[in-house]
């Protein structure tokens, strides 16, 4: 099997195994099947051990088969996008937010901070990270590897908003009138008003400290050089 192939294999089945249960109806089936510990631990695991699958086959993959060729512009967009990005990714993880999971007691309280901007910061920030490097690489093997992550990330909102409305009813639908999945479109359309300083500074400034690391150290890890 070829490597672009089997690429490809992974991708799918990385996509296959976040959209087909996690934020389905097969969720609950397996939960009632065995038990909600049990089905995290397993699902955990299998998807730690794709996600290493995944990365494993790009480190090694021939970045040969260019759709598009690398430029001064696109190569700029991520690090023009990764501030936001980690920010993002610091404040929501720490976020009370009713869409992440056994966080649904959250719902009701006051919508404050990142949640603001977006009910779904974490994966908006993967969304974003995985789609500005599609476009500034250019080959095939990117485009299956973070196109992947950005598929799952995306239907992922949508998934999980599903989910939510159909558990939680009318406390999800007052949650929803205050708040937006699209970044900063419930603050745009006059639901919510924008307040960084609710985000956090911490995380802010963990974030940005987290994105100068990557920026000195990306041809370490990565094997490209910004600068």
């Amino acid at each position: 099997m070829s490597e672009i192939l089997l690429l490809s294999v992974a991708a799918l089945l990385f996509i296959l195994t976040h959209l087909g249960i996690s934020s389905t109806p097969l969720r609950g089936m397996l939960i009632r099947a065995s038990s909600e510990n049990a089905y995290m631990g397993i699902y955990s695991l299998i998807s730690v051990v794709l996600i290493v699958w995944l990365i494993y086959l790009y480190a090694n993959v021939a970045h040969t088969d260019f759709l598009w060729q690398r430029g001064t512009l696109n190569s700029a967009i991520p690090i023009i996008f990764m501030p936001l990005v980690v920010v993002f990714l610091a404040s929501g993880l720490v976020a009370k937010n009713p869409t992440a999971m056994k966080m649904e007691g959250a719902l009701g309280e006051e919508v404050t901070g990142i949640l603001r901007i977006s009910r779904h910061p974490v994966q908006w920030g993967i969304l974003i990270w995985a789609s500005t490097h599609v476009i500034s690489t250019g080959d095939l093997a990117s485009l299956i590897f973070f196109g992947c992550f950005a598929i799952v990330s995306g239907i992922g909102t949508l998934l999980l908003d599903g989910k939510r409305a159909r558990s939680e009813g009318d406390k999800w639908t007052a949650f929803v009138e205050k708040t937006s999945n699209l970044p900063f479109l419930a603050i745009l359309s006059g639901r919510n008003q924008f307040k960084p300083g609710e985000i956090g500074w911490i995380s802010i400034l963990v974030g940005l400290l987290i994105y100068a690391l990557m920026f000195l150290f990306h041809e370490g890890f990565t094997g490209v050089a910004l600068y």
